[in-house]
């Protein structure tokens, strides 16, 4: 594995132990992500609500992933880079609309196992929403 990956995803794999979502300005948002994911020119995502634990896990109906837009919503939102969650290793962002972008995992049978942890979500956030968590800056 190339040096640099391998410290990046050590890095998110601490970031993601700490379950905790950076609070920032929404003028912040870029620069935030910039820095702490270190990618210059990122593709940012953005999902509407909390960022809490169940926020950021699936729902059962989510099969196809967990919906981000390309757009910056209005309100209370979070926000990673497509750049940052394919690096994790373990989840994919794909750009499957016109601003459309789904979370899901690397492999399809572990899907269902994030979605039906989504309950707990905010007590024992799955492995997935740690991660998720740990990529992500949130706006309030």
């Amino acid at each position: 594995m190339i040096p640099e990956i391998r410290k990046f995803l050590l890095a998110m794999i601490i970031a993601a132990s700490l379950v905790t979502v950076v609070v920032v300005a929404k003028d912040q948002v870029k620069p935030e992500l910039i820095s702490r994911l270190k990618d210059k020119n990122p593709t940012i995502i953005y999902r509407s609500g909390s960022g809490n634990g169940t926020n950021l896990t699936p729902r059962p109906q989510d099969t196809g992933g967990l919906s981000y837009n390309l757009k910056m919503p209005s309100g209370s939102f979070t926000a990673t880079t497509i750049e940052a969650v394919n690096k994790t290793g373990s989840l994919k962002a794909i750009k499957d609309g016109g601003n459309h972008v789904s979370v899901k995992t690397d492999k399809a049978s572990e899907m269902k196992g994030w979605i039906d942890s989504r309950d707990n979500a905010n007590d024992k956030p799955h492995k997935y929403t740690r991660i998720l968590q740990g990529i992500s800056v949130k706006v309030k």
